[in-house]
C-alpha cells in the first residue's frame, strides 16, 4: 500500500483553551456555522472560505455567541431547526457532557443563556444525533444503551434500545424517516426502525474496537472504522 501523503493544514486558528470537539452544521440553511466546545464554554461562529465567497481572502472566522457549559463536553449535534435566514435567527444544538447529561441549547441571539437538560444515561454519552424532522434526538452511551428523546415538548426519554457493548455512533437515515444506525464498540452495527422499535438489519465488522460508523453519501452504503481499518458495506445487497 502506498504511503499516504501528509499535508499541513490550510488554515489554523488558535483558541485560549483546549478544544474537546467541533462540528460544522450539516444543513444548507446554516452551513457556515461551526460549534467549538471548550472546557466550560461553547463557542458558535461562522466560517467562510474564499472558494465560497469572492469577498473573502483565504478564510474568515466570526464568533457569534458563547454559551456556558457546566462540564467537559463529549459530543455535539446541530438541530435542523438552526437557521440564520429567518427573523429572529435561531441557534439550536445539543452537547453531551462528562456528567452523563445532554443539554439542549436554543437561542435567538437575544435571550439569556438557557438550556434544557436530558437525564437518563448512567455513563458517558459518546454520540448524539437529531432526527431530520427535529422531533427526536438519539444518543448512545458507554452504559450499553441507545436512547430516544422527545425534545419538542416534554424533553424526556421515550425509548431505550439495549446494546451488547458501549455505543460509539448513532446516525439517522437522510431519506428514510425513522431509520436509525447504531454502532457498538464490539463491531456490531444495527439499523432500527424506531416506529416499530425493531432492528431491521445487522452488520459485523469482524474486528474490534469499532470506533465510528455512518451512512455513506449514497444512503445504501455504510462506512465504519474498526481496528484502524476502513470498512464499507453495500446494504442494498444483504447476505
Amino acid at each position: 500500500m502506498d504511503e499516504a501523503i501528509t499535508m499541513p493544514p490550510t488554515f489554523k486558528r488558535n483558541f485560549f483553551e483546549r478544544i474537546y470537539c467541533v462540528e460544522f452544521s450539516p444543513y444548507e440553511w446554516s452551513q457556515h456555522l461551526i460549534c467549538i466546545a471548550l472546557a466550560k464554554e461553547i463557542v458558535v461562529g461562522t466560517v467562510r472560505f474564499q472558494d465560497e465567497d469572492d469577498a473573502v481572502e483565504d478564510m474568515v472566522y466570526n464568533p457569534i455567541r458563547t454559551f456556558h457549559h457546566d462540564t467537559r463536553p463529549h459530543a455535539i449535534a446541530w438541530s435542523p431547526e438552526t437557521s440564520l435566514s429567518v427573523v429572529p435567527k435561531i441557534l439550536a444544538f445539543c452537547i453531551a457532557g462528562a456528567d452523563f447529561k445532554i443539554r439542549l441549547y436554543n437561542s435567538n441571539l437575544n435571550d439569556m443563556n438557557v438550556y434544557e437538560v436530558l437525564k437518563g444515561h448512567k455513563d458517558y454519552t459518546n454520540a448524539i444525533s437529531y432526527e431530520p424532522e427535529g422531533e427526536l434526538l438519539a444518543s448512545v452511551s458507554d452504559d450499553h444503551t441507545c436512547k430516544l428523546w422527545a425534545i419538542k415538548e416534554d424533553q424526556k426519554c421515550v425509548s431505550t434500545f439495549y446494546l451488547t457493548s458501549p455505543g460509539v455512533s448513532v446516525c439517522w437515515h437522510s431519506e428514510e424517516s425513522g431509520k436509525l444506525l447504531v454502532a457498538e464498540k464490539n463491531g456490531l452495527i444495527r439499523m432500527y426502525n424506531v416506529r416499530s422499535q425493531q432492528a431491521i438489519m445487522s452488520l459485523d465488522s469482524g474486528v474490534i474496537p469499532l470506533t465510528t460508523a455512518d451512512w455513506g453519501p449514497n444512503p445504501l452504503k455504510v462506512v465504519s472504522i474498526a481496528a484502524g481499518e476502513l470498512l464499507l458495506w453495500d446494504v442494498s445487497r444483504p447476505r
